[in-house]
């Protein structure tokens, strides 16, 4: 970047609260400690997986969904949707008729033992094997099962029962997205492995009418009734704890496990603390100084955290804060990205020669936007950051909580720790200072993916995995920093190099944490020199 402007200090802001910073290291941990720090959050890793609170609310209790053995529960879970899409574990994994299962609030998962296959269970068939159709009826207004559709095949059963999605705010429901900022694509394969088919057509019962399916029962609200959902909106049964109501889930599964001593027995054998050691030991003796962050997509918590809030140049990736703007003042200000900016001399001064574009040239405000991102142009960009106002991204990054990330100097500076959170504002995984809408997010997400160097945090990455992300280059400084969509959930990575001598070297540094941390976040995908706990 490459304009004059007075190093800004942003003070009286929040930087981050205590708990994530205790929650990274491994200390001996007292029993009220681990108590105090339980009760601070919904969710914590432990060893192969994480421990939910949700559903005991301040019973100091939950449950675990873990790899265990050859049951990977925590690994299976994750490529379904984790709890966004199936929700907070409802028991612990427990035994019936040959096979093993664990329940969650809007589903169930199978273990086929003999094969070692882990898949989403009918959970409504279950129920009504158990002999409770009636009871599901009239005590829960779910429609009873179609016995026969008179098929002769499952892609005959398929053809026909997808038919039977004559409600058109169900039929919407079935087949949309349900994880649009975790997932890249969705499709009748992803709606059907979610819901299974429908095993009824669409009937109405009292104030909504009910479809029921494999796996689930979808609601269409149609009447205004007060302390119930809104007429016109489409709303899922919690279908686990119907199987759990019926008394069919063996009592030792539902009885939880202490909080506390979860927490106590994870520390320093999470997936968290075997990656950091990895990742340090594989930076040992590298040249250069190195901040890394990992985690799940939107976790508050990083998984690896190396020099994660020492300050450095940012380089290219100040043009992260250029595209959160870009779309914020398209959304409240009216920006037109159809606009045209005129590239000045004053522009081709303040860049590296030579310049993209010659003084009197015009370009749209998209088409930089574009240029700025995908192939990191510094002309387009300037241009373009002259045209949003510096001070204008600063006050954003003030919104924002970012004190130390800094675009109103000559040579901007981040962290790790924020650039990822400025990544996930981008990507629509943490809130924005702005009504941000979906089509923001595609947008946004949409350009990182298109971002045309790819020698670093996507080089080792199995063929066809996507990584939406930014680098940024300068003499002795090699940044990467993206979101990596795994099969079994997105994680976000940032690696900002400073002082290395050899840009080659540094990517190659560079791909192998990566490859580390995609091989303890989905085996399945890639096995590497990575630790899967």
């Amino acid at each position: 970047m490459i304009h004059s402007l007075g190093r800004r200090r942003l003070l009286g802001l929040g930087v981050l609260s205590a708990l994530p910073a205790a929650l990274t290291v491994s200390p001996v941990l007292l029993r009220a400690d681990a108590h105090s720090l339980v009760d601070s959050v919904k969710d914590f890793a432990v060893e192969g997986g994480r421990h939910y609170t949700q559903g005991f609310a301040g019973s100091g209790a939950g449950y675990d969904v873990r790899n265990r053995g050859l049951a990977r529960w925590w690994d299976a879970f994750r490529r379904l949707g984790g709890a966004e899409i199936l929700g907070h574990p409802l028991s612990r994994p427990f035994a019936a008729g040959g096979f093993e299962y664990q329940l969650f609030r809007y589903g169930l998962l199978q273990w086929w033992v003999a094969s070692s296959r882990l898949v989403p269970a009918n959970v409504m068939e279950v129920i009504d094997e158990a002999g409770y159709t009636g009871w599901l009826l009239d005590a829960r207004n779910v429609p009873r099962p179609v016995e026969d559709d008179g098929s002769q095949s499952y892609s005959d059963a398929v053809r026909i029962r997808i038919g039977w999605l004559e409600n058109e705010a169900i039929r919407g429901a079935f087949h949309a997205n349900l994880a649009p900022v975790n997932r890249l694509t969705w499709t009748l394969t992803d709606s059907l492995q979610r819901w299974g088919l429908p095993m009824s057509r669409p009937v109405r019962l009292g104030p909504f009418v009910a479809q029921r399916f494999q796996r689930g029962v979808l609601q269409h609200w149609i009447d205004d009734v007060p302390n119930l959902p809104e007429s016109g909106s489409v709303t899922q049964v919690p279908v686990g704890e119907l199987l759990r109501d019926v008394g069919v889930v063996p009592r030792r599964a539902l009885v939880p496990v202490e909080s506390a001593q979860a927490f106590l027995d994870a520390t320093g054998r999470t997936i968290g603390s075997r990656l950091q050691a990895a990742v340090v030991a594989r930076l040992a003796g590298e040249p250069g100084k190195w901040s890394v962050y990992a985690a799940p997509m939107g976790s508050p918590v990083p998984e690896i955290a190396v020099d994660v809030d020492v300050v450095v140049s940012a380089a290219s990736l100040w043009k992260l804060v250029l595209l959160v703007e870009s779309f914020r003042q398209r959304a409240v200000a009216g920006l037109d990205f159809r606009a045209q900016l005129e590239m000045t001399q004053d522009v081709v001064e303040r860049v590296d020669p030579p310049a993209s574009l010659a003084p009197g040239q015009r370009i749209t405000i998209e088409s930089a936007l574009e240029k700025s991102m995908t192939i990191s142009d510094n002309t387009t960009a300037v241009l373009l950051g002259d045209h949003l106002g510096y001070f204008n991204m600063a006050r954003t990054l003030e919104e924002l909580s970012l004190v130390e990330t800094d675009v109103v100097t000559r040579h901007p500076l981040t962290t790790a720790r924020e650039t990822a959170m400025l990544l996930e504002v981008a990507v629509g995984a943490r809130p924005a200072n702005w009504e941000r809408t979906m089509a923001d997010v595609l947008a946004m997400r949409g350009l990182l993916l298109r971002e045309t160097r790819n020698q670093r945090i996507p080089a080792r990455l199995p063929v066809g995995t996507s990584v939406a992300h930014k680098t940024g280059d300068l003499v002795g400084v090699s940044n990467d920093a993206g979101v990596v969509y795994a099969s079994t959930g997105p994680f976000t990575l940032v690696i900002l190099a400073h002082s290395v001598p050899l840009p080659v070297r540094a990517a190659n540094t560079a791909a192998d944490i990566a490859s580390m941390v995609m091989g303890a976040y989905d085996p399945q995908m890639m096995h590497g020199p990575a630790p899967v706990g």
